[in-house]
């Protein structure tokens, strides 16, 4: 079950990327946000009535971090080869963190990425 700790340390996290949505004519964050709702929607599709802790959009905002996150780490993970089997989303941070380098280094001031390594999205799924 997700804490309201947890849900804020998400929120602040995926608000310091707001930086990410105004650097061209392109929102980016908000582009990563938006194929993780779909692919978090389409995910629960299979669950037959399942209750989450977490709503669909924190989820989204949870992975968009994420993904950002190990993008800025290791912005060489994948190639183009691995589009084939590295969902969108990955490969789209990615190439945001390789282009955008700057921007991370300010996001990462504005939240506390420790806590936000520690969070578990199975146990914040449990409802």
């Amino acid at each position: 079950m997700i804490t309201k700790a947890q849900k804020k340390n998400i929120s602040d996290a995926y608000n310091a990327f707001r930086c990410l949505d105004n650097l061209t004519h392109k929102a980016y964050r908000q582009e990563i946000f938006d194929l993780e709702k779909n692919y978090e929607k389409n995910h629960r599709k299979f669950s037959n009535g399942r209750q989450y802790g977490l709503s669909v959009a924190d989820a989204a905002k949870y992975w968009t971090v994420r993904h950002l996150l190990d993008a800025f780490r290791d912005p060489e993970a994948y190639t183009v080869k691995d589009c084939l089997h590295v969902k969108k989303s990955v490969i789209y941070a990615q190439s945001v963190a390789l282009n955008y380098r700057k921007p991370f280094f300010e996001a990462l001031d504005e939240f506390c990425v420790p806590m936000f390594d520690d969070l578990d999205y199975c146990e914040m799924t449990e409802a």
